[in-house]
């Protein structure tokens, strides 16, 4: 209704001029919400690539990340920001001050992208390897359904070449201001960069099958194949240079330590980290200490269980018998398999006790490609988007069965897919009323993300009853141990000054995983992504701590199926922000 009419309709119903002020104020904050909402979203459907593959924008771009993108994306930001500033909140219907706030925050990336640019790990495995990966999984999707397809792929590829020379310059200007990887971290930055280079080799070449249905002259066919060649090898140039700067350069400028703290300006960085990956304004010596109480507290629980089950003996003998029992090990990936369907069929009739509503894909496991098992550790989950992906599906690794005891099997199914990513990813995906800029996955709603799941498996999966015997119950604990022991050694790599050794011997005490992936996680943490440990266990505490807030709001009326409803229906957000969605429900529902 337009304002005008509306003034009218007030004035006929008797209603006071003010009450139709508030109207007036509320339509026109929204307005100017949609406008700012509206521009950040073409920006992002511009520069983002996986905004860009959501969407089904043809004309995709390469991740950015030399200073002057990384500069000007910040400049924008602050521009969105300042606009958001200048709304009148209080005139905004709830929804639309959610909406406000989540851009906010997403800006807010920008501009710390930019102000934290030199101290941000640019080499390693996770932050570079992974921009690559996700741009080489475009190129592998990469569909030619017209001749100007052509120009598409050839742009994305000259974006792949500035990519790379932008992180040579980068990874040159961190090691001028003595901000160079720690030595313990250059490996694994060689073995990735070398394995990136060979995976381009195989990937950017185009195949006379993608090719079969256009309708163009071989003699651009030619042309077309000529320029991705030659591409090619400047591609492969410029992965050459990054492996030399990696083998001749930076050994003699990596510091022995590890950690954050031990850089200028690394404290404040990792205080952003902190903030960014938790979204609470806690502190990391305060976080520090989150970590070491629940440590604590699963050590005396898992003391309880082991006497429960008659074992007589300590958490570490535990782990030894439980990695040589054969009721624990999988002997075929067929057999691990039928484990994992096992447990997804357990949760199934629960679900209606717990949930109003569920998402319509649905959830399968699968194994990985074989090729990759040597470089993913564990497994990763793949939502059911974009088109065409029918199903939410965690794909496991199946490698090296004798070595994978499955006791935390149970918790790892309810965190992945039911009803923990699957259920918060897919409802995600296929809601109608949330803005397509909403629907995608970013850094500051990895609390939520990581939190959502570990809450999902553990406090929730708990009351669901999945765990039906000491030996899961236990299995259960030491999932959580896992996400309380990261939180204890990240925080005390990065902030308090704690030695990888130290790090290493405190994990090795609490977890079963193995003394390689003990290596590589406390890496991760140190010297690649720093803070993000954080989101799993610090999201969880801070789930259940709001669930218990609407709890107290609500006494004798509550319903956990409304509380699921309220942080699965608004999608990922900062924690504050779904501190405040959850307890607007709670009061409506008053």
């Amino acid at each position: 209704m337009k304002i005008v009419q509306r003034w009218f309709v007030c004035l006929a119903m008797g209603i006071v001029v003010a009450a139709c002020s508030n109207d007036e104020a509320a339509e026109n904050s929204t307005n100017h919400l949609d406008r700012i909402v509206e521009d950040a979203w073409q920006w992002m459907l511009e520069n983002d690539i996986n905004a860009q593959v959501q969407n089904g924008v043809r004309d995709l771009t390469f991740p950015k990340q030399g200073w002057d993108d990384v500069t000007i994306a910040a400049d924008f930001a602050a521009g969105i920001l300042k606009r958001i500033e200048a709304l009148d909140f209080s005139a905004l219907p709830h929804e639309d001050q959610i909406e406000a706030r989540v851009l906010a925050s997403r800006m807010d990336v920008l501009v710390a992208e930019r102000d934290y640019y030199w101290l941000k790990p640019s080499l390693t495995p996770y932050q570079f390897g992974f921009a690559v990966n996700g741009a080489h999984t475009v190129l592998r999707g990469f569909s030619f359904r017209e001749s100007e397809d052509l120009d598409r792929y050839r742009r994305l590829l000259d974006g792949y070449e500035k990519f790379l020379a932008d992180a040579l310059i980068r990874a040159q200007g961190q090691t001028e201001r003595s901000l160079a990887p720690a030595k313990i971290a250059l490996p694994g930055i060689r073995s990735t960069t070398a394995g990136l280079r060979a995976a381009a080799d195989a990937l950017v070449p185009v195949s006379d099958d993608r090719l079969a249905t256009l309708d163009v002259n071989r003699d651009r066919i030619v042309a077309f194949r000529g320029s991705v060649d030659y591409l090619l090898v400047e591609i492969r140039q410029r992965y050459d240079a990054l492996l030399d700067f990696v083998d001749n350069e930076l050994p003699d400028h990596a510091p022995d330590g590890v950690g954050l703290h031990q850089y200028e300006g690394g404290d404040a960085y990792y205080r952003h980290l902190v903030s960014l990956y938790t979204t609470t304004d806690w502190t990391p010596e305060s976080l520090h200490d989150i970590g070491l109480d629940m440590v604590a507290d699963l050590e005396v629980r898992m003391a309880a269980l082991r006497e429960t089950i008659g074992f007589d003996g300590s958490h570490r003998e535990f782990l030894n018998h439980v990695r040589t029992d054969p009721r624990f090990l999988a002997t075929s990936p067929e057999d691990l398999e039928q484990r994992y369907n096992a447990y997804i069929a357990r949760i199934e009739p629960l679900i209606g006790a717990y949930f109003h509503r569920t998402p319509e894909a649905p959830a399968i496991v699968a194994r990985l490609d074989p090729a990759l098992e040597g470089a993913v550790t564990y497994g990763y989950y793949e939502s059911p988007e974009p088109p065409g992906r029918v199903y939410g599906t965690y794909y496991y690794n199946a490698s090296n069965l004798d070595e994978r005891p499955l006791i935390v099997a149970p918790p790892l199914m309810y965190h992945e897919l039911l009803p923990g990513h699957h259920f918060h990813i897919a409802r995600q995906i296929e809601s109608e009323s949330l803005h397509p800029f909403r629907k995608i996955i970013s850094l500051d709603a990895s609390a939520y993300n990581e939190g959502w799941a570990e809450y999902a498996a553990g406090i929730l999966g708990s009351e669901m009853g999945l765990y039906v015997d000491a030996y899961e119950e236990y299995g259960r604990l030491l999932m959580d141990m896992f996400f309380a022991v990261r939180i204890t050694v990240d925080t005390g790599m990065n902030a308090l000054g704690w030695p990888i050794e130290e790090a290493r011997e405190f994990m090795s005490e609490r977890l079963i995983t193995s003394d390689a992936e003990v290596q590589t996680e406390t890496i991760r943490y140190s010297t690649d992504l720093p803070g993000q440990a954080l989101s799993y266990g610090i999201g969880s505490y801070r789930i259940t701590q709001i669930r218990e807030n609407m709890r107290r709001t609500l006494g004798e009326d509550f319903d956990v199926r409304d509380f699921h409803e309220a942080v699965l229906s608004v999608g990922a957000v900062p924690l504050d922000v779904l501190s405040d969605h959850v307890e607007w429900v709670a009061q409506q529902s008053r």
